[in-house]
């Protein structure tokens, strides 16, 4: 191509120099954009083609020209690298990456009905939307009807408030939202937006994902699917007896477990950032009520849930550092956050808050990444792997250094847990009087549970040595 681009500008013609002319304003036209993908190219594919043909020619030569022998073997070796060097790169593209939003909207395909009734004679078919709409462009069975949001969802951070608003009322209108997980990450009003009024039915992920993604979910209109799991969810004035009753949260912490804000001292800031607090007695906690882990339809992934309660309130935004481990300690699955995916700072619980939030679940470290190690050790030969929950709340500074830790308390809800006290166990985990179980670096055990193998990490029962 580029030598019959030097032929063409060396000896111009009209009919060879407008190819030259059109090909050069749509490479300039092109190189405004901000993505230099190649599928960009494509349309130009056809102008390019005469330039290269030009170029064959010439290297073909005609008989009696110099040096014809080896430029026409030139030409093959070229036209077969073309084909080696094509299949090659063909083979290193992941075509799959975007393959879980496929996933996803073939769930709904096939979970969906046409409403139909006295007033509409023509069945509706449910709406869906996806925060990236060219991933499941055809892709929706006949009865769904795929709407386009006005704006992609990955790009909400950089819409203006118009833009926002006109995207948040396509949102309204659909049953239906696929997306991933950073999508929910960027700001507290997209995700209020969906946290409010969608609810998490089901999750896909695999290693051939775009590493980018994280897990792609698959949301419903609250109330309309009885699996449905909320994102987040406040309440307030709830009987928590029968809050835990209802939920099942006894079945692994049989009761509450408090943690005391250390007292605010004098000339302290706040976390808000206001001015300096006076010294505060106030004993403020924040009580865990418990958690479950269920099953999310999709790609075997689970979902964990939190439930948290206070009656006081709290002074400071505590980070949750939540830890599930299994009898061989490697390949912990760990979560630190910020409650309710970051927009539900604790210094905003007013006295009598109760919280849940929930996360897709890949136990293991690393989970979501191509480097994902499950844990279980020689208990994934089996069905079920025996695991155990740890909590902290601490806040940490800029270096990611623990500064300040809640601690547990004892049965009396209001005196912290003395670890002075505590009976070593060896490694440097501890046992307080009251029987708290302590990791090195001060995690509480607040219950086991059994967590499900799932069969992409199942272990053959054949007698040989672990892979691990």
């Amino acid at each position: 191509t580029a030598i019959g681009l030097f032929l063409v500008v060396r000896r111009p013609r009209w009919s060879t120099t407008l190819l030259t002319l059109t090909l050069l304003i749509n490479v300039a036209v092109m190189s405004t954009k901000g993505a230099k993908s190649f599928r960009l190219w494509l349309p130009l594919i056809p102008l390019l083609a005469p330039l290269t043909g030009i170029g064959v020619a010439w290297l073909m030569g005609v008989a009696g020209s110099r040096g014809l022998v080896l430029r026409r073997v030139g030409v093959f070796v070229a036209l077969a690298a073309s084909v080696v060097l094509g299949v090659v790169t063909l083979r290193e593209v992941n075509t799959k990456k975007f393959g879980v939003y496929w996933q996803a909207i073939e769930h709904v395909n096939a979970h969906t009905t046409q409403i139909s009734g006295p007033d509409t004679p023509t069945p509706l078919r449910p709406r869906v939307a996806s925060a990236y709409h060219w991933a499941v462009f055809l892709r929706e069975a006949p009865e769904v009807e795929l709407v386009k949001l006005p704006q992609h969802l990955d790009h909400w951070k950089r819409l203006l408030p118009e833009a926002r608003a006109a995207t948040l009322a396509v949102l309204d209108s659909v049953e239906w939202l696929l997306v991933h997980r950073p999508i929910l990450d960027q700001e507290a009003d997209l995700f209020d937006h969906v946290a409010a009024r969608f609810e998490v039915v089901a999750g896909f992920w695999t290693f051939d994902t775009d590493a980018d993604l994280g897990p792609v979910l698959v949301l419903r209109r609250a109330g309309h699917d009885s699996a449905g799991k909320p994102l987040v969810r406040t309440a307030r004035g709830v009987d928590l007896v029968a809050w835990r009753n209802e939920h099942g949260l006894a079945r692994h912490l049989l009761e509450p477990l408090a943690f005391l804000e250390p007292p605010a001292t004098a000339g302290a800031p706040t976390a808000l950032g206001q001015p300096p607090t006076v010294p505060d007695a106030t004993v403020r906690s924040l009580v865990y009520l418990g958690w479950r882990w269920m099953p999310l339809a999709g790609t075997g992934l689970g979902w964990i849930e939190h439930h948290w309660w206070t009656d006081t309130g709290l002074r400071e935004d505590w980070t949750v550092v939540d830890r599930i481990t299994d009898p061989t300690g490697r390949n912990a699955w760990q979560n630190d956050h910020v409650p309710g995916y970051g927009f539900r700072p604790t210094s905003t619980f007013e006295p009598g808050t109760l919280l849940v939030e929930g996360y897709p679940l890949l136990a293991g470290c690393e989970p979501f990444t191509p480097q994902f190690k499950p844990l279980g050790g020689p208990w994934r030969r089996g069905d079920l792997v025996p695991a155990w929950m740890w909590l902290k709340l601490a806040r940490f500074d800029e270096d990611g250094l623990e500064v300040a830790r809640m601690l547990p308390t004892q049965r009396d809800g209001r005196t912290p847990v003395d670890l002075t006290r505590a009976e070593e166990l060896g490694d440097d985990v501890l046992r307080s009087e009251e029987g708290l179980v302590f990791a090195p670096d001060r995690l509480v055990l607040v219950g086991p549970f059994f967590l499900p193998v799932h069969p992409w990490f199942r272990w053959p029962d054949d007698g040989r040595p672990d892979p691990e």
